[in-house]
């Protein structure tokens, strides 16, 4: 088809005017539209081969294209015949009227059927068909191919005899040389073809069949309305491309945040989530479908959550065994306007009451009926909302204490690729259970476990144990005991009440050991002195399976006494490298190196496995020491506004081509004035601007080049210069604001002090705000733009306190608080309008764990240091020069010692190999020699090698 396409419109181009159309009758349809109509003919020699595909003569017949006969059969067997070809014309011209009703006029002698004289008569008139001669149509004759293009000549004006037919189509580049002129096509194949170009783009974003009419196009949003307390319908007055469809909603100046858009199966309808419950005036505007203005947006209001009925199920069911009284539990949904069950805190004063018992109450979906006798068999239940003054009343069977009846046990969960193994804790076992009555029990209770005669009862293979709840009840978990070899075991479980039972066998492998190994080439350089250089180390279980990085350093028990090592690394030349150990580092397990730091050359790394003949090696190589060599500049934002800041950083570059993260770096930083404040006179020589060089903008319009340029050690070569520049823009209409991404928050006990005090925590977010201008481009504002931030809920607390001489908007989760959540940031526009945008972020009540770890100095990762000033402590989590340990919890927060981040713990191992846990967090080396410092957290641990000298005999 894109070939045919491309010819059509090359012929369009350039064919004279005569072939375009020139005055013909058969122009009362635009060239482009007769264009698209030959797109349809010409796909019929190219694709009569097509695959039949039902579907496509049923969207022909809902367009109204192919109607078929009277029994609705479509004769996607047959052939086509002459005379319906020109009825097929008409209903794709949408003038299917106007030829059926048209007079006799053609000469045709052949035409049998009345039906077809007026059809006929309409196509000779608009040019569209001559006939096989001046008397002969070719009634019931079969449509060759050489008659569709008969009819795409005729289509685009070309006045051609039909034994010219063949020729002309291939001189004009409509069809190619070998084209079978003869071939007869069926109809079914046909239909596909005429779907794939009805399909087709004959103008930008319009498609044949919304140019031909057939299928009408979304032009305007018809309406908008809440259908949810979270929920907006959007509909349209015709199906839109739903790929192209963007939404925004607001409420007033404020933007709602949509988490999800879903659309009707007929695209003529979206439905938006929001993450806050509607209440007020609303404006939703669709962009991305070239709706004009006026017709893109719609408005509506959206009234307070409110019970709007009350719905009582008919069955109450006894809390207990069947006794002289029991309680009676009774099933309650208060609906609010849109069916729903209203939202926590909506409703009002719910009171029930029970022709039976001795009172009842309500709470959390449930009405309580007390001491209901035994032989009583239904009641009458009434429930009122006081508050919004609905009632409802219903006649309630009484039914036995539900209890589970039957159990079905699924498959242990198991991550994706990996096989159930032996010494593993909390095995996730999801199940399936009923009660008597056929409903579905979604989760059970400790008590359905435990207890003297427990209502389930579980047996086991003896590896097995602990079968507990999990996941507040939706599943079970279980723990397997370490064994050597794969073994099948089971687990069943017994239903007391009913007998039931049922069982599951799944097999578990041995307690996984290393059993092969491999190591990765570097893919960077080793320079001489380096300290830490990382060789990847990969290894497989003894079942194949690929160990994660964790396990290979947990499993190669490194760090312990040297008879349990799994592994030995050795270096075959001591004098060019050593081995430092086995660490994680990331999702790697990495052997880390040190160079002896005098001699240059190659060395063989080898790791065997213990007890195997397994092994493998690499050859290493120390060259060159690295030297930063080249830089970037990293500068994600170059313009900002009068009294706003901007940061300078540089990204460094050895010579070998890889990332230098060294302190060693030489830099000269120059401006060409001093409109940004920067306080540079001529130029300032820096040693490190990995951390960046601050520039505060101090006037409107003005620019800066920055130019920083990097030499050798000694200042004696430049080896790289750039140049950055930074240009103040004004704080105009064309400014737009955007408040950053707060992401997850860690739901923690907040001090019943300010909320300045609330805030004063490591897992409180800072409320960030950027600008962007009419390109996109981002721009740094002054905190004075900042000017308000509330609540949304009660989920949070707000402050704005002094950070480094500037205010700044924190905002931390309270404690028991969980899932989405907002606030209100409050902007400042020049012209002293205030913007209200809603940030929108997740609390999480899950406990700190560690997510990284790393030892360093300062902002550098290390394995080895040396220390020659022993008689001074170092603190470990705090940031310094000489070794810290940067823990970090999965909110970003690192461990400091006072309870914040995961928790750590360090050791020492003196020069004689004495180890002792490291208390207060700092250490002061009162020996000589080889220290191992240790750092653990969860399941990762990083050891520092500290050599120490200068401790007094």
């Amino acid at each position: 088809m894109r070939e045919t396409s491309n010819s059509l419109s090359v012929l369009n181009s350039q064919q004279p005017k005569q072939f375009r159309g020139g005055e013909k009758k058969v122009m009362k349809k635009s060239l482009s539209l007769l264009v698209a109509i030959a797109m349809v003919f010409s796909m019929f020699a190219t694709v009569v081969s097509a695959a039949e595909e039902p579907t496509a003569g049923e969207y022909l017949n809902e367009l109204g294209v192919i109607l078929g006969n009277q029994d609705g059969d479509l004769k996607e067997d047959q052939t086509w015949k002459r005379q319906d070809m020109i009825v097929l014309l008409s209903r794709l011209f949408g003038a299917e009227d106007e030829a059926k009703g048209a007079a006799k006029t053609h000469e045709f002698k052949d035409v049998t059927d009345k039906n077809y004289d007026g059809y006929i008569s309409w196509a000779v008139e608009e040019g569209l068909t001559k006939g096989k001669s001046a008397t002969v149509f070719g009634f019931g004759d079969e449509l060759e191919t050489r008659d569709f293009y008969a009819f795409i000549l005729r289509a685009l004006g070309q006045d051609v005899d039909y034994e010219e037919v063949d020729a002309v189509a291939v001189e004009l580049g409509l069809a190619p040389e070998d084209t079978d002129f003869d071939d007869i096509p069926l109809r079914g194949e046909t239909y596909v073809a005429i779907v794939g170009a009805l399909k087709t783009e004959v103008e930008p974003g319009v498609t044949l069949e919304q140019k031909l009419g057939l299928v009408k196009v979304a032009d305007a949003v018809s309406s908008a309305s809440a259908v949810g307390v979270k929920k907006v319908e959007v509909k349209f007055n015709a199906p839109i491309d739903t790929a192209k469809a963007t939404f925004s909603l607001k409420k007033g100046t404020a933007v709602v945040n949509i988490s999800k858009t879903t659309f009707n199966e007929a695209k003529t309808a979206a439905t938006l989530e929001v993450t806050v419950p509607l209440n007020g005036d609303y404006k939703v505007t669709v962009s991305g479908l070239g709706l004009a203005e006026g017709k893109d947006a719609a408005s509506f209001t959206a009234t307070e959550e409110r019970v709007e009925s009350i719905s009582i199920d008919s069955n109450g069911y006894r809390t207990a065994q069947l006794a002289n009284m029991n309680d009676v539990e009774v099933a309650v949904k208060l609906l609010n306007q849109y069916g729903e069950e209203v939202s926590a805190g909506v409703a009002g004063d719910v009171r029930p009451t029970a022709n039976a018992g001795t009172g009842a109450s309500y709470a959390s979906g449930v009405v309580t009926i007390k001491d209901i006798l035994s032989t009583v068999n239904s009641l009458t239940l009434t429930v009122v909302d006081l508050k919004f003054a609905k009632s409802a009343t219903a006649t309630v069977t009484v039914n036995l204490v539900k209890h589970v009846s039957e159990i079905t046990l699924k498959t242990p969960e198991v991550e994706e690729g990996k096989s159930l193994e032996s010494n593993k804790t909390g095995v996730i076992l999801p199940f399936e259970a009923k009660d008597q009555y056929g409903n579905a029990v979604t989760a059970l209770k400790a008590e359905h476990l435990t207890g003297a005669n427990p209502p389930i009862v579980f047996i086991t293979s003896p590896e097995i144990s602990g079968v507990a709840i999990a996941d507040s009840g939706k599943k079970l978990s279980f723990n397997i005991a370490a064994f050597n070899g794969p073994k099948k075991l089971f687990i069943q479980a017994i239903v007391a009440a009913s007998g039931k039972s049922h069982k599951i066998e799944f097999d578990v492998n041995g307690a996984k050991s290393i059993n092969t190994v491999s190591l990765i080439a570097p893919a960077t350089q080793f320079g001489l002195g380096e300290q830490g250089f990382k060789v990847e180390l990969q290894a497989n279980d003894q079942y194949g399976n690929a160990l994660t990085a964790q396990e290979i350093v947990d499993l190669a028990k490194m760090t312990g006494p040297e008879a349990d090592r799994k592994l030995t690394i050795n270096t075959g030349n001591s004098s060019v490298f050593t081995v430092g150990g086995l660490t994680k580092d990331g999702d790697k397990a990495v052997i880390t190196l040190n160079s002896a730091g005098l001699v240059k050359g190659s060395g063989l790394l080898l790791v065997t496995v213990n007890g195997t003949v397994n092994n493998a090696s690499q050859t290493i190589t120390v060259v060159d020491a690295k030297e930063p060599n080249s830089f970037s500049l990293v500068t994600d934002v170059t313009k900002a506004v009068k009294d706003a800041e901007l940061v300078v950083k540089a990204k460094f570059a050895d010579q070998y081509g890889n990332e230098f993260k060294g302190n060693n770096n030489v830099v000269t930083v120059k401006v060409n004035n001093d409109d940004f404040g920067t306080g540079i006179a001529g130029n300032k020589t820096v040693q490190n601007l990995i951390d960046g060089v601050k520039f505060n903008a101090t006037k409107h319009d003005a620019s800066t080049v920055v130019t920083v340029e990097l030499y050798n050690a000694d200042r004696t070569r430049l080896l790289d210069s750039a140049t950055v520049t930074l240009t103040a823009v004004k704080s105009d209409a064309t400014l737009t604001y955007e408040v950053e991404d707060l992401g997850t928050l860690r739901a923690i006990a907040v001090t019943t002090g300010t909320d300045a005090d609330a805030v004063n925590t490591p897992y409180a977010k800072t409320v960030k705000v950027v600008g962007k201008d009419s390109s996109g481009a981002k721009v740094a504002l002054p905190a004075s733009v900042l000017n308000n931030v509330t609540l949304a809920d009660d989920k949070a607390r707000v402050a704005k306190v002094v950070v480094d001489g500037v205010d700044v908007w924190k905002v931390v989760a309270v404690a028991d608080k969980e899932g989405d959540s907002q606030i209100n940031v409050h902007l400042l526009k020049p012209n002293a309008d205030i913007v209200v945008q809603q940030a929108n972020f997740k609390i999480s009540k899950a406990a700190p764990v560690v997510a990284s770890i790393a030892a360093k100095q300062n902002d550098s990762a290390v394995t080895k240091i040396a220390y020659s000033t022993p008689a001074t402590a170092i603190t470990l989590l705090t940031k310094n020069a000489n070794l810290w340990f940067e823990v970090k919890d999965q909110y970003g927060v690192a461990a400091d010692g006072a309870g914040n981040g995961p928790t750590v713990i360090l050791y020492k191992t003196t020069p004689n190999n004495v180890v002792s846990t490291i208390s207060g967090n700092s250490i002061t080396f009162d020996a000589n020699g080889k220290w191992k410092i240790t750092a653990t957290s969860g399941t990762q641990t990083v050891v520092v090698e500290v050599e120490v000298s200068g401790v007094a005999d």
